[in-house]
């Protein structure tokens, strides 16, 4: 339990989105969200969070608009409402390979593992859109489990916990 626990704290510590507002030539059609999936299992790397595909032709390339469209939540009956009911993107910057996204005080209501899995969905679906390497999130006039931001690059998120098959 307590390497559960350790995975997803360094999944949290990977969330950072990187997004290229406005970067029309980067985005690739169809484009992959990642959330929380409806029911954790363990032990495989799909475990806790899946991806789903979305139609980005209506977004003209636009990064913060598909981010908006992200944030609405799953299509799929086999994931979760990985995001408060209301949370936004209040702007999205790129710089160099750095994406740094301020979300609306919403996003600040979670906390812990949840916290850790929305930063870890945010910040694979952020990397994949943007082409960049690291993503900082951000609540609006709010923490995040005490933390002004939280800075997260694909080789933070842990997606499968192979120490637990070895003996302690």
């Amino acid at each position: 339990m307590k390497r559960m626990i350790a995975a997803f704290l360094l999944l949290a510590l990977l969330t950072g989105l990187t997004a290229c507002a406005n970067k029309k030539d980067s985005i690739q059609e169809p484009v992959a969200f990642y959330y929380r999936r409806a029911d954790i299992t363990y032990g495989s790397s799909d475990s806790v969070i899946l991806s789903e595909f979305a139609d980005a032709a209506d977004c003209n390339g636009d990064t913060t608009l598909l981010l908006k469209q992200y944030l609405k939540g799953p299509q799929s009956e086999t994931l979760a409402q990985t995001f408060p009911v209301g949370t936004t993107v209040l702007s999205l910057t790129v710089e160099e390979n750095t994406a740094d996204i301020l979300l609306s005080s919403q996003f600040a209501r979670l906390s812990g593992i949840d916290l850790t899995i929305a930063c870890a969905c945010l910040t694979l679906t952020a990397l994949k859109l943007t082409g960049t390497e690291t993503v900082v999130i951000h609540a609006h006039h709010n923490t995040l489990n005490g933390m002004e931001q939280i800075v997260m690059d694909k080789n933070c998120i842990l997606l499968l916990d192979d120490g637990a098959n070895s003996a302690d």
